[in-house]
């Protein structure tokens, strides 16, 4: 049987949003913007349980109605979100249309959403008497990159088909949060907007049709939390989880050259952000030697994604910060 887009979503794809959240008095529209790993799937169920009757829309679940995912997923990981990006975005204008002209509650969520696109969905539904929100999530780019890659692998070993994450895609949706919460301070037609941190701690909340000049503060709020030094536990239990990652990968032979990126980055990342902000002296022995050791890996990882693209090393190290505090 051939494939028809507009059948899967009658038949399989709007049932299985829209069964349990039927036309409201007062619906809502949420738009949940955030990179992978910052905690924005754990929010959008968290702030749409089942009993409050908002369907949530994800690009990451629409992909798997299509006939194509499992192959994909399980044999061509890195060629999915763009063999399948047509149809998805097929889908979720269908699903967010299904929500404006029903009045359904609805939860939207995206890597990469724009002012203008985020405040004409406000307008229209507005219009037909929707409240409207932006949630951003906030997250340490160390972070949220590396719970992608943790999350990619630790599905990849239980055989389980995933979706990856690529580092231009996780930098790209980063700016994209960034630059939302930025335009959003200037003019923000919403009901609501709420800074999140992955753990669903409101950071910054703003009601700009009650409280205009609530919306100064929240690129503020979003920068702090990125921007957040990490604890000695904090440290220790990210560097522990990049080890465990990037032998895994080697070991199973799950280490090609996207994900190889990845945990090049994720390396990068140790030496510039993360060891640095840790209450270590830059000179001790145990900042010394573990970053030895991160530079030893990140060698390895540039060399065999050289021997892949053979292009020339760049191996030059970044020097350590200043000290932040003593050792613990």
């Amino acid at each position: 049987m051939t494939f028809d887009a507009d059948r899967t979503f009658e038949s399989l794809i709007r049932p299985a949003l829209f069964a349990d959240h039927g036309p409201t008095a007062d619906p809502s529209l949420t738009l949940l913007v955030g990179e992978p790993g910052s905690g924005r799937t754990r929010a959008a169920y968290r702030e749409s349980p089942t009993e409050n009757g908002r369907a949530v829309v994800s690009a990451g679940v629409l992909r798997a109605f299509h006939p194509d995912y499992l192959e994909l997923a399980s044999h061509r990981p890195f060629e999915l979100e763009d063999a399948l990006r047509p149809t998805v975005e097929r889908w979720i204008a269908q699903s967010v249309g299904t929500a404006l002209n029903e009045h359904r509650s609805v939860v939207l969520e995206s890597e990469a959403l724009t002012a203008e696109a985020a405040r004409a969905a406000s307008v229209a539904f507005a219009e037909v008497g929707f409240t409207t929100e932006v949630v951003v999530m906030a997250s340490r780019a160390p972070d949220s990159l590396l719970t992608a890659a943790s999350a990619y692998l630790n599905q990849r070993r239980e055989r389980i088909p995933t979706q990856p994450t690529s580092v231009d895609a996780h930098q790209a949706a980063a700016a994209a949060a960034r630059d939302l919460t930025t335009a959003l301070e200037v003019d923000a037609p919403f009901d609501r907007v709420r800074v999140l941190s992955p753990g669903g701690v409101a950071l910054h909340k703003a009601e700009p049709h009650l409280q205009p000049d609530s919306l100064q503060g929240l690129t503020d709020a979003l920068n702090a939390e990125r921007n957040r030094p990490y604890s000695s536990i904090e440290g220790v239990q990210w560097l522990s989880e990049l080890r465990r990652i990037s032998e895994y990968a080697h070991q199973s032979r799950e280490d090609v050259e996207p994900v190889v990126e990845t945990l090049a980055e994720l390396h990068r990342l140790a030496l510039t952000t993360v060891l640095p902000s840790m209450p270590l002296r830059p000179e001790s022995d145990a900042a010394v030697r573990q970053r030895a050791q991160l530079e030893q890996e990140l060698r390895r990882l540039e060399e065999q994604l050289a021997a892949t693209r053979s292009i020339q090393l760049p191996l030059d190290f970044p020097m350590p910060a200043p000290s932040r505090g003593l050792d613990r």
